[in-house]
């Protein structure tokens, strides 16, 4: 049922295009981020948030950590949707599905309602790619990608004795190591020969993988699933394509995140990999844009927290007047394996052979971490991945991007 959080009566007719409220789909992340941007700006202007969930806010990184610090779902809530809605004076629709835009009109639809907007943000996020899989396994596997799913699975996620994890990526990387030193069995997949295949070069993925072999995760890594089948007491048989076979209570499955399109597509918008928009967020469609993980600005998909902070704030001016650019510096992204801690930034070549793009990698280490620089055609530094203590000079190294790499004399 859709439930109304507000801090003023809501209009009696419906408005006209000037008196119209900013409306803000989903309550991620990135529409948190907005509003409260807008809000600094001291902006009076009307916004209404619309959610499918129930509104509140929480930190969706410390999703990675639930097995280990055995998390309950309700302790990860910061604030709900009737706090926000007092604290940031808007309205919040919560438990209520967007099902049509008209743009030409500014009117969206819910099941109940038709609303007018002086603008539109969809900050609609992603949904978690749940990959083919034999027998009729995809109806009973796991998705750790929000909140909401965390409280649909903690029981089965922390009673688990042991999961075979889908997907050898960052999240299934992380949780697969949380999971892991927890005390679970686990076993981890992945169509890609090795971890992390399009982040991070061999020699570094080799190396998490070693340390979480040590600490018991079995891989199967480059080969494919031919058979998934429950007993009768409920655990899962499973055989790969090499013919091994292994067996886990639960299935998790971490392959990766397609940005939510689907409303925009009915509506007419531009769509690719994401919501196309501009660098000022602007989608295809007059007063209509995107933002966090299910846009696409100026060509690229941004996932991370930062990028979609620095995008929030620009389309938080933009909205109120002051049309804004948005400006990605090269940002580093932090990878939650606390066996290794890793941080990656710039360009890599990962998956791809150095020789393909013209580089070549620099790798020094010593007994408190690794650094691997990797070099372009020029021999000027393109990007990084710091290792264990490596790691914290990140900062540092973000501003080295750029410089020739020179070898200091004994």
């Amino acid at each position: 049922m859709p439930t109304l959080h507000m801090t003023t009566p809501p209009a009696q007719a419906t408005p006209t295009l000037v008196d119209a409220p900013i409306i803000i789909v989903g309550s991620g992340f990135a529409a948190w981020q907005l509003v409260k941007a807008m809000r600094r700006q001291n902006a009076p202007q009307p916004i209404l948030l619309i959610t499918a969930d129930d509104g509140c806010d929480y930190n969706k990184p410390d999703l990675s950590h639930i097995f280990t610090r055995q998390t309950k779902a309700d302790s990860m809530v910061r604030a709900d949707a009737a706090t926000l809605a007092a604290e940031l004076n808007i309205e919040i629709l919560t438990q209520t599905r967007v099902t049509a835009l008209e743009p030409k009109q500014h009117l969206l639809h819910t099941a109940s309602a038709t609303l007018r907007y002086s603008k539109l943000v969809l900050a609609v996020g992603a949904h978690s790619v749940i990959p083919p899989l034999p027998d009729d396994a995809a109806q009973h596997c796991m998705t750790l990608n929000s909140l909401q799913d965390y409280r649909q699975h903690a029981a089965r996620l922390q009673q688990m004795p042991s999961v075979l994890i889908v997907g050898g990526g960052l999240i299934g990387t992380e949780l697969g190591m949380d999971a892991a030193l927890a005390g679970k069995q686990v076993i981890m997949t992945d169509l890609a020969p090795r971890l992390l295949a399009r982040q991070l070069p061999a020699l570094i993925s080799q190396a998490l993988q070693q340390q979480m072999q040590e600490h018991g995760v079995r891989f199967k890594l480059g080969c494919t699933l031919t058979a998934l089948q429950r007993s009768d007491s409920g655990e899962w048989a499973i055989t790969f394509s090499d013919g091994s076979r292994y067996q886990a209570a639960e299935i998790l499955c971490t392959a990766g995140l397609r940005p939510e399109i689907t409303l925009a597509q009915r509506a007419g918008l531009h769509t690719d990999r994401g919501i196309v928009t501009d660098a000022y967020l602007a989608t295809s469609e007059e007063d209509i844009f995107a933002l966090g993980d299910c846009a696409q600005v100026a060509g690229e998909v941004y996932a991370y927290l930062q990028p979609i902070l620095l995008c929030a704030a620009a389309l938080a001016k933009t909205l109120l007047g002051q049309p804004t650019a948005v400006r990605i510096p090269t940002q580093s992204v932090r990878v939650k394996t606390p066996l290794l801690p890793l941080q990656i930034a710039g360009t890599l070549a990962s998956h791809l052979a150095s020789e393909e793009v013209g580089t070549q990698q620099i790798v020094l280490s010593d007994p408190k971490g690794m650094t691997l620089w990797q070099l372009d055609a020029e021999q000027k530094r393109c990007g990084f991945v710091a290792a264990g203590e490596h790691q914290k000079q990140a900062m540092a190294m973000l501003k080295m991007l750029g410089q020739p790499f020179e070898i200091a004399p004994h």
